[in-house]
């Protein structure tokens, strides 16, 4: 049986758009390119923001960090909020998909899915 493959989602605002519009997101919302986290820059982001979806390299110290972290978790626990939702990716290169789901299933009281699908 051969592994199932994903075909990856560019990461670009306009592709995301498309796709959550075809899905049914409401034109009201959309995923915009932030250039930077100088308060110039971020002036230029649409508002209100519901959504980041950042986009970095994992490298070795990543990779450190994250389980010291995990450790971390693991021995004191972790507050979370009841409005955070969480999957899991468990298939490569569904990373950008993934990013979207995360964006929209946290945001079922202000972004509708279904409203406008064009499937």
């Amino acid at each position: 049986m051969s592994k199932s493959k994903w075909l990856p989602l560019e990461s670009n605002p306009q592709v995301m758009n498309d796709y959550v519009y075809k899905l049914g997101v409401s034109k009201d919302w959309a995923y915009t390119d932030v250039l930077g986290l100088d308060d110039e820059l971020l002036l230029m982001v649409p508002q209100p923001v519901k959504a980041v979806i950042l986009l970095f390299p994992i490298t070795e110290n990543y990779e450190k960090d994250r389980k010291e972290e995990a450790k971390k978790i693991q021995e004191n626990g972790q507050e979370v909020s009841p409005n955070v939702v969480f999957f899991r990716q468990t298939i490569s290169n569904a990373c950008g998909t993934i990013g979207l789901l995360h964006t929209l299933a946290s945001n079922t009281d202000v972004i509708k899915i279904g409203m406008y699908c064009i499937f």
